[in-house]
């Protein structure tokens, strides 16, 4: 993923989030837009999620190198996700 792009989609964000493509982890992402836990911007039927507020919700905004400076599975929104089942 090009590390400059400001706005992700749900799929790309999901990636970000999980470290994983895999559908499960889609739509577990999905599941946290609908709990209203990670912000998103709409433009007709599509949906973005702006990269900074992603970074805020997994608890690593100021972090150099992002998502990929944490260890696999480490940030709330993981743990959440797992947890909400």
């Amino acid at each position: 993923m090009d590390d400059s792009k400001r706005l992700l989609t749900t799929r790309e964000a999901a990636e970000y989030a999980f470290g994983s493509d895999a559908n499960a982890d889609y739509q577990r992402f999905m599941r946290l837009i609908r709990q209203g836990q990670v912000p998103v911007l709409r433009s007709g039927k599509k949906m973005f999620v702006p990269r900074a507020a992603l970074e805020t919700a997994l608890g690593i905004d100021g972090v150099p190198g992002g998502r990929e400076a944490m260890c696999p599975g480490a940030g709330s929104l993981s743990d959440q996700a797992n947890d909400s089942g």
